[in-house]
């Protein structure tokens, strides 16, 4: 996910307590109190420094990295809540409709000792419903020591603002995955937590038009809603017929109820449907996550995606408990998203991750998956004969695992080979080659200078005359061979204020040609070594050239420089010591 799943943890947070309790509580090993609630918080705390494992480091720099969208995300929580606790404080009663059964839940659920909780209202009987949900906001209760009434509005004020930041979460992550920009993604975010919680049906414009005097009895007979026969004009801007005049828009349908989670929210009853919300939208976000997946069903992939595994076994089935009706959805997206993945996966060339070669070799790097005989990513070596192109050796890192990125990115000269590891070692490194009796053999490791907050190193190469020149985020390292081994001999940072942007390098001679893409634009630096020392010598542009994504990807010879972005391609010749467009 884009935004590492941050819109998510506090569902998830509530989930893995709440959980936890309910479990406590059926063991009857503790009894249901605070202690039980500070056992569960305990339990998620060891179970997230687990899954951190030591990157530590990265989830602060991803941390610093999304700090406007974290701020965005809490700011949007805070309000939704004091927003829904602002309407609740306004008619805080507990007295109509199914609400005093939902606090008999919530009241049961925080006074019995065990699980399932005593019912208040059948003497001698346990609660047979969907109490889940009711466990989320007693955990709540029971850590606090707050009243069960006060504990019923703060929970409904709760489950908005959940409801709200998981929707937003889910559309910003669509949007980005699309590759729109974040811009785009917040303001989609922000539609859909109004559409999600605050626009209504259709009969709520119908009850503004009748309130303005609008329509003819002809115009309501043919809407055919009950209650909404004829014109109705209010002395203010919204109806005054009726003090439950808002009722109408629940039953649209006749014989049907066609609640939506404005209505639901406004009217104030604790159910399950409610309550689920956020917990169904958690489980669409989850079936996202797994169809992105890479390495899913490979049982080498377990020791790093457990964490995934446990959270979307723990969402389906909380679901049960909660909702029983939302169940089914989630099941369905859930193994849909299984499926897609493997087809996915099938389906991928597994061949050509990336692509080099010279007058006598091709390489060619592989993904993990069926249709790679290796369950690690590797790279193919083919020699050529006469008798064409024939396979010579395949290159593995194993030691660096699945989800190193090893054959991200390939670059070929004389005498080495350059592998990208963008993935490893959390910086990321490149492992250098060298020919020993036919044979290529590790020969060295590159990575970044050990003060720099280097990401993605490795996500491009080049090689050259004993120069290796290497991408990362934030900066282009040039490599130099010497009796010590290599050596970084220049770096220069890429100054741009874009997260999102893809690095691509290309060195040859004296000159170096870098790619800087964004999902919208793109641009072309050419560097050229003058002495001893690198500098910028021209600049393209996405826009100068009418070319999307300039600098996806790049080729040079002595005499030109070959750049591709969305649709287009661009030839540069060399005139003296610049380049033109031929």
């Amino acid at each position: 996910m884009p935004d590492r799943g941050y819109a998510f943890t506090k569902v998830i947070g509530l989930l893995i307590v709440g959980f936890s309790v309910w479990l406590i509580g059926l063991s009857q090993i503790v009894t249901v109190s605070r202690l039980a609630v500070l056992i569960a918080i305990a339990i998620l705390a060891f179970v997230s420094w687990i899954a951190a494992g030591k990157d530590y480091k990265e989830i602060w720099s991803t941390t610093k990295a999304n700090l406007s969208l974290i701020i965005s995300i809490e700011l949007l929580y805070i309000t939704i809540f004091c927003g829904m606790a602002l309407l609740r404080a306004s008619i805080p009663d507990i007295s109509h409709t199914e609400q005093p059964m939902d606090l008999m839940f919530l009241s049961s659920v925080v006074a019995s000792e065990h699980f399932p909780p005593i019912d208040s209202w059948l003497s001698g009987e346990h609660v047979s419903y969907y109490y889940l949900g009711y466990v989320f906001v007693g955990s709540i209760t029971l850590l606090t020591g707050i009243e069960t009434w006060v504990a019923y509005n703060l929970g409904l004020a709760m489950f908005a603002a959940m409801t709200a930041v998981t929707a937003f979460g889910l559309t910003y992550n669509l949007v980005l995955l699309c590759r729109g920009s974040r811009e785009s993604g917040i303001f989609a975010g922000i539609t859909t937590v109004f559409l999600a919680l605050l626009a209504s049906n259709l009969v709520g414009v119908l009850e503004l038009f009748r309130a303005s005097g609008g329509g003819d009895s002809n115009f309501w007979s043919s809407i055919a809603i009950a209650g909404l026969t004829q014109s109705e004009p209010s002395n203010n801007w919204f109806p005054t017929d009726s003090a439950w005049w808002w009722w109408r828009a629940s039953r649209a349908i006749p014989g049907a109820i066609t609640e939506f989670p404005a209505f639901s929210f406004l009217l104030g009853d604790m159910h399950p449907h409610l309550m689920s919300l956020a917990f169904l939208l958690l489980a669409t976000s989850l079936s996202i996550q797994i169809y992105l997946q890479q390495g899913l069903l490979h049982l080498s992939a377990f020791k790093s995606l457990w964490p995934l595994l446990l959270i979307t076994s723990i969402s389906l089935g909380s679901l049960i408990v909660t909702n029983l009706w939302d169940f089914p959805v989630a099941l369905a997206l859930i193994a849909s998203s299984i499926l897609l993945n493997a087809a996915r996966n099938e389906r991928r060339l597994q061949l050509g991750k990336a692509i080099v070669m010279n007058e006598n070799s091709l390489l060619i790097s592989s993904t993990t998956g069926p249709q790679n005989n290796s369950p690690m990513p590797c790279v193919r070596i083919f020699n050529f004969s006469e008798k064409g192109w024939k396979f010579n050796q395949k290159l593995t890192a194993e030691e660096l695992g699945t989800h190193s990125g090893f054959g991200d990115a390939l670059a070929i000269s004389e005498s080495l080979i350059a592998v990208g590891c963008s993935e490893a070692s959390k910086t990321g490194i490149v492992r250098v080659y060298k020919k020993s009796k036919e044979k290529w053999i590790h020969n060295a490791t590159l990575r970044p200078s050990q003060n720099s907050k280097a990401t993605k190193f490795g996500c491009s190469v080049s090689a050259d005359s004993g120069v290796i020149a290497v991408g990362s985020e934030e900066k282009v390292y040039l490599f130099n061979e010497t009796e010590k081994g290599w050596v970084i001999f220049e770096s220069f940072s890429i100054e741009t204020n874009n997260s999102e942007q893809a690095v691509k390098v290309s060195v040859h001679n004296n000159y170096l040609a870098v790619g800087l893409t964004t999902p919208s634009s793109g641009v072309l630096r050419i560097y050229r070594m003058a002495r001893t020392r690198w500098s910028l010598s021209q600049q393209f542009s996405s826009s100068e050239m009418g070319i999307r994504q300039l600098g996806g990807s790049i080729a040079m010879n002595d005499d030109h420089v070959v750049v591709a972005g969305i649709g287009s391609v661009a030839v540069l010749k060399k005139q003296k010591t610049n380049w033109v467009v031929s």
